[in-house]
């Protein structure tokens, strides 16, 4: 999975990069589409990098560092990208306010009216662009957090599998003690009715000589 979001990252910032390169040859409604566009595009390959992000959060702590790594690049690599773009963006948002403004200005009657209105249009949107830009910025530092949990938990849970398996060595260690234990402990027996067998025989041995001796 992490190779298939690595493709798709790819794929989505050379998108990106060649909208920008040819930003400045394309004409409005061009260039208009292609803000559209590129605005879903910047949307993908943030979810591209949040799943890579996720996706070493579950790898093994041994190919975790190199990997995060390479992903913060990745990071870098997006946001100069993004603010490259919004930058094309704001551009070309200010030349059709200008346009459209010289344009409400040749109307008779309607120049003032339409100017203002363009202007508390253009504050809405910012606002507007602002507020999303903030929700975003919570979002990614809720998910940031909830991925920080996810490592956390992940390091708990392997610390926990090694004291289970050392757990496990301590019991067949403790059972191989006991066996060890009731093997001596059958030895010990064995060895005492072997010695009461030798006793009872030198006895007999003893009782028979002294019979033979009497008689």
């Amino acid at each position: 999975m992490f190779q298939s979001y690595e493709e798709d990252f790819g794929r989505l910032l050379n998108s990106l990069q060649k909208k920008i390169a040819t930003a400045p040859s394309l004409g409005n409604e061009v260039w208009e589409s292609a803000i559209s566009e590129g605005s879903n595009e910047l949307q993908e390959a943030e979810k591209c990098l949040r799943q890579m992000e996720i996706e070493i959060s579950m790898m093994p702590s041994s190919s975790r560092v190199s990997i995060s790594s390479q992903v913060r690049r990745y990071r870098d690599d997006f946001d100069e990208v993004k603010r490259n773009f919004r930058k094309e963006e704001t551009k070309f948002t200010d030349q059709k306010s200008r346009e459209t403004l010289m344009g409400a200005r040749l109307d008779n009657g309607f120049g003032n009216h339409r100017e203002k209105l363009i202007q508390k249009e253009g504050n809405m949107l910012s606002q507007q662009i602002m507020r999303l830009e903030q929700g975003k910025k919570a979002a990614l530092e809720a998910e940031g957090s909830a991925i920080d949990a996810m490592g956390q938990l992940k390091g708990q849970r392997e610390v926990l599998e090694r004291a289970i398996v050392n757990n496990r060595e301590v019991g067949d260690q403790l059972s191989q003690g006991h066996r060890v234990i009731n093997n001596i402990a059958r030895r010990n027996i064995q060895n005492k009715l072997i010695m009461l067998g030798i006793a009872i025989l030198l006895v007999s041995a003893i009782v028979f000589l002294i019979y033979i001796k009497l008689s």
